[in-house]
């Protein structure tokens, strides 16, 4: 993997698969900080936690439909956590 110095977008697709706990959080460390520099940066992930922690704008997709677009707050409008809102989404809890 290789990164720009400034770059103006970044896309990355499931981005903590295989990667240990601190690791993780070090790569979304640096999203996050891309991000507050002015970059795009979007990212695919089923790693629920991570998004939670620094999303701040979610798309759900299912099925090839979008569910849902808007910020992570208005998405978590109750107590529920965002894994616990996905499954009872999904019809799971």
């Amino acid at each position: 993997m290789s990164w720009r110095k400034n770059p103006k977008y970044i896309y990355i697709d499931e981005p903590t698969t295989g990667l240990d706990v601190e690791t993780a959080e070090a790569l979304f460390t640096y999203l996050k900080k891309q991000s507050e520099q002015g970059a795009l940066v979007l990212v695919s992930s089923h790693d629920l936690t991570l998004l939670e922690n620094y999303a701040t704008k979610l798309i759900f997709l299912d099925a090839g439909k979008q569910k849902y677009f808007g910020t992570l707050a208005d998405y978590l409008n109750d107590e529920r956590s965002l894994r616990e809102r996905y499954l009872q989404e999904r019809g799971k809890k």
